[in-house]
């Protein structure tokens, strides 16, 4: 509507205000907070606080693009797709997604959003609201369970008042209708920082018990939500924090139980394995047509769905659950055209499990999206895609390159490209780190830049062999096919696809404060055969996941 609530200025003022509120949590690198240890209680009185349990800091952090607009369709119960562009998001150190500063061209951008969704409020109040529009009662009635929603706590009485001044102001100065009234209401809302920042001050902020900040019910459903539905809680989440009902890890394990059995967390499985295997930008990604004329912006937008549909296959379908079965499946979840490409037949009904060749194919490491997310337009890059499985699935950390690196000679005419990217391993310079994630990325040589299984390259045969140092021992493989099974069941991997979770649930990188919940979730996960969704179940019930350390210089009561 073009009734804009707040200004500009407003809303700057308003974001820069909550930096108030969050006073010293970012004080040490990489935008860390504070934390410390415990673990819950029931209803009557919490469990005692372990003095052998250590919660480490918990970030600040603005909701992320897909979490904003998970929220909005949530919040309207409706499909909502805004013309205007969503904030943009930040890579953090912990090497995942992070809502950034608001730059005062994402707040217009954010005024934009809010007005497309006042609007879209404006039009469906019949299914938002069961009363009359006009009448006081129900302007209140929705002042209060749609800010609760929106706000994912309730509301004070100074904000309540406020948004009814608001919706008054509309309804006389503004001469708009009730319908419109309330969608004037929605759309200051959606642009306050009580929305668009997780709030996390903690219980009565800030009281600390034994040196522990636990954090209040509405602020334990929101993370929750937003780490198992990207998304505001539900009705029964809410309900659940009013009748302080998240305080135990029982009770949380309960709530995650309940909620990883929702559809809605396909968000999350979707939304992590891209981010972890660095798959964002598939669907977008440009080949070489003169080399690969297949290579049509629809073949790359089914990779990227495929992954999808075959983590969730995995992990809320008929699978497993497991990482070994993420890492050796026999099959794909695919349509006709990486039917083609893959050299099958195409499934009746698209996007359904195929058997693959299991000479050729295992896991997500062999699928089109991974390989041509990690290649050039027409060659494969090696060193790229072994510095990615470097990072993430073993968790090697790599030195940025030194500056002192010499020019290659030019590779020899019809030399292979694990030839030239060999020539690396030479250079003294280079040797380091291309030793460290070289054998990785020659295990897949077999696999061309858009995904494609090739024997030879060149006309010379493909060698993807390789010898790898791993959990104390040397592996010897001869390609991926082979490496893949022995990566799934090593405690390195294992440990690290741990921690990759662990870092994004949290919003941050592991801290030694974390050491004993960081052993506590493993320990499950590997009492679980390694089962995806019992590794989310022990982080949500771990201290970690509800408290915190009051901050340097936090005045505390």
């Amino acid at each position: 509507m073009k009734f804009r609530i707040p200004k500009l200025a407003t809303l700057l003022s308003a974001l820069a205000g909550l930096g108030g509120c969050y006073q010293g949590l970012n004080a040490t690198p990489g935008g860390e907070q504070g934390a410390g240890p415990a673990d819950g209680g029931d209803n009557e009185s919490p469990d005692p606080v372990s003095s052998e349990d250590e919660v480490a800091p918990l970030p600040v952090r603005r909701l992320t693009r897909s979490e904003l607009l998970f929220s909005l369709r949530d919040l309207l119960g409706a499909p909502f797709e805004p013309e205007a562009t969503l904030p943009t998001d930040a890579q953090g150190l912990h090497g995942f997604e992070e809502g950034g500063l608001i730059a005062t061209v994402d707040a217009r951008n954010l005024m934009n959003v809010a007005e497309e969704f006042g609007e879209a409020v404006t039009t469906s109040t019949g299914q938002l609201v069961a009363c009359d529009p006009s009448a006081a009662a129900c302007v209140e009635s929705f002042i209060e369970t749609f800010g609760r929603r929106v706000y994912r706590r309730h509301l004070e009485p100074d904000e309540r008042a406020e948004l009814l001044a608001l919706y008054e102001y509309t309804r006389t100065a503004a001469e708009l209708s009730p319908e419109q009234g309330l969608g004037a209401i929605a759309e200051a809302m959606v642009q306050s920082p009580h929305f668009l920042y997780r709030r996390e001050l903690g219980a009565q902020a800030p009281q600390a018990v034994d040196g522990v900040i636990v954090l209040a019910p509405d602020e334990v459903a929101s993370r929750l939500s937003y780490l198992l539905w990207s998304s505001i809680p539900d009705d029964e989440l809410f309900a659940a924090a009013d009748a302080e009902q998240l305080q135990t890890a029982e009770q949380l394990e309960a709530q995650a139980r309940r909620m990883l059995d929702d559809p809605r967390a396909d968000r999350v499985f979707d939304d992590f394995h891209l981010q972890w295997l660095d798959l964002r930008g598939t669907s977008t990604q440009i080949k070489d047509t003169n080399v690969f004329p297949q290579a049509t912006p629809e073949l790359m937008a089914s990779m990227e769905e495929e992954t999808r549909r075959f983590v969730r296959w995995v992990l809320r379908g008929d699978g497993e659950g497991t990482l070994g079965q993420l890492l050796t499946a026999s099959f794909s979840v695919i349509d006709d055209r990486l039917a083609a490409l893959y050299g099958v037949e195409a499934p009746v009904v698209p996007f359904s499990p195929v058997e693959l060749d299991p000479s050729q194919r295992i896991g997500l490491l062999t699928q089109p999206a991974f390989l041509a997310s990690h290649a050039g337009t027409a060659l494969t890059n090696p060193a790229a895609r072994g510095k990615l499985l470097s990072e993430r699935l073993l968790c090697r950390a790599l030195p940025p390159p030194p500056d002192d690196v010499p020019e290659l000679e030019p590779p020899a005419p019809g030399s292979t490209t694990r030839e030239q990217f060999e020539e690396h391993s030479k250079n003294p310079a280079c040797r380091g780190c291309h030793e460290t994630i070289d054998p990785l990325g020659f295990s897949l040589e077999h696999y061309d830049a858009i995904g494609g299984f090739r024997e030879q390259e060149f006309g010379e045969p493909v060698d993807a062999s390789g010898t790898l140092t791993l959990d104390d021992s040397t592996l010897t493989f001869s390609s991926m096919v082979e490496l893949a099974p022995r990566l799934a069941t090593s405690p390195t991997v294992q440990r690290c696809v741990a921690t990759q979770w662990f870092r994004y649930a949290i919003g941050r990188a592991e801290l030694p404060a974390d050491e004993g919940s960081r052993e506590a979730i493993f320990a499950a996960f590997e009492d679980s055969d390694f089962d995806i969704r019992e590794l989310m179940v022990a982080i949500v019930s771990s201290p970690t996941f509800r408290e915190r350390a009051p901050n340097p210089g936090e005045e505390i009561r």
